[in-house]
């Protein structure tokens, strides 16, 4: 595995480790639910909010979905749900 590879796995790695983060600040906000669902192909981070369901989700690397790919995918799940959660780092 090249030194790319390991620094894109290394991201993803971070940014999931930033949605637990986010699932804790969104719990602590009373009217507010956030899960995260976490498996060796994707993970999925549901938030309630206001009475709504909003899911992100993303890919994570595997035989089919490129390290770049799973980054690309992992970071805008991300974003979103930071925007929803009121720009929560």
């Amino acid at each position: 595995m090249s030194i790319v590879d390991k620094t894109i796995r290394q991201l993803i790695h971070n940014r999931v480790h930033d949605f637990t983060d986010l699932v804790m600040e969104v719990n602590a906000t009373p009217g507010r639910f956030a899960a995260l669902e976490l498996n060796a192909n994707e993970f999925s981070l549901i938030v309630v909010k206001a009475g709504s369901q909003y899911v992100f989700s993303a890919a994570l690397p595997s035989e089919f979905v490129t390290d770049a790919d799973a980054l690309k995918e992992v970071e805008a799940a991300l974003s979103g749900a930071r925007r929803l959660a009121g720009g929560a780092q």
